[in-house]
């Protein structure tokens, strides 16, 4: 089993990965900053001035105004996990060989990458109603209902819940099936997927 050309392909493009992937991760840390801005400074524009988002060294926070006399500053944890998606996404597609123009293999890299960035604008979208929310719950009780109160009017709890549960599913099916779909497209000749590029003799 182990002399067969598909089990060496695949440990080989396994390996491939796995050093360009680990290579994507060390080189994370010196550009997740600036990536991490970029969300940022597009949501801002898109939001109004009473909930924005902001970069404390290589950590987001979200800053709500007047919910409180004065600006209320809720850190998100593991931020930097919370964007992994994009190098698993990179790591594939730069570990698969291919026969393609690299202009062509360039626009492809390019084009998964501002697919995942938007969807990563879509999570800052809902985590301004998560972060309120944990942060309410987090509350003793007198104060978790007096703050509900307040809270409830300009992000609806019933919103929330409906975004948390879209989340939670995004999270744990739709964002790795979204990387593994985009690697099966452009990787599709590669996994002898596409019938036109198997040789004559795979044709059914």
């Amino acid at each position: 089993m182990f002399d067969e050309p598909a089990f060496r392909k695949a440990t080989i493009f396994f390996a491939r990965f796995v050093l360009i992937a680990g290579l994507l991760y060390v080189g994370w840390v010196f550009v997740s900053t600036l990536y991490l801005s970029t969300l940022v400074a597009v949501y801002n524009r898109m939001s109004d001035a009473d909930v924005q988002y902001a970069l404390y060294g290589s950590s987001l926070v979200i800053v709500y105004e007047g919910l409180l006399p004065g600006p209320l500053v809720l850190g998100l944890k593991d931020n930097d996990i919370f964007f992994m998606n994009l190098l698993v996404v990179l790591g594939l597609l730069l570990a698969t060989p291919g026969s393609s123009h690299m202009r062509h293999r360039a626009r492809w890299l390019l084009g998964a990458a501002v697919l995942v960035w938007a969807t990563h604008i879509l999570s800052l979208i809902a985590g301004q109603y998560l972060a309120i929310w944990d942060f309410v719950r987090s509350l003793g009780e007198e104060q978790m209902i007096a703050m509900a109160q307040l809270v409830d009017g300009r992000f609806p709890e019933s919103r929330e819940a409906v975004l948390r549960a879209i989340f939670e599913r995004w999270r744990l099916w739709v964002r790795p099936t979204l990387a593994l779909l985009l690697w099966f497209y452009v990787a599709r000749s590669y996994l002898r997927l596409d019938v036109e590029a198997a040789p004559a003799a795979a044709k059914p």
